[in-house]
């Protein structure tokens, strides 16, 4: 089997989000009067380890997270940041989950075509005015 050149693995590291995480979790342990070396033994974690969670050095496996969450008694969306509807993600995903629902083949094409032109090398930049209206345009018969 061949291997595909495009697919391209990055080192998961941590980053501004398992900060955000490991302060949350923080945030919880003390206000329940716990310590970090208490929640670390709770977990069987060295408190070297529970430090690098809390601070966002390591990130921190689901399953550890929901573990954390049954001891402080606290949803895991606690500890989760808060999600930002307009963000650019939360609009791709609000876009796949609604593709499904488009059965016309047209309008598929159609997106997929504004997509394509979209996307294509030097379109516009996002957010770009839009072009002034034409007062006249010929449509070519040809799709």
């Amino acid at each position: 089997m061949g291997t595909d050149e495009s697919i391209v693995l990055r080192p998961r590291r941590a980053g501004a989000i398992d900060r955000d995480i490991g302060a949350r979790i923080a945030a919880e342990r003390k206000a329940r009067g716990l310590s970090s070396g208490d929640l670390a033994r709770r977990l069987g974690f060295s408190p070297m380890q529970m430090s690098k969670y809390e601070t966002g050095t390591s990130r921190i496996p689901a399953v550890t997270l929901l573990a954390i969450s049954r001891i402080v008694g606290v949803p895991v969306a606690r500890f989760l940041p808060e999600r930002n509807p307009d963000s650019a993600d939360e609009c791709l995903h609000d876009i796949a989950r609604h593709l499904p629902g488009i059965e016309d083949p047209e309008v598929l094409h159609a997106l997929r075509d504004l997509i394509r032109a979209l996307t294509a090398p030097g379109s516009p930049p996002p957010r770009s005015a839009p072009p002034a209206p034409r007062r006249w345009e010929i449509r070519s018969p040809c799709r």
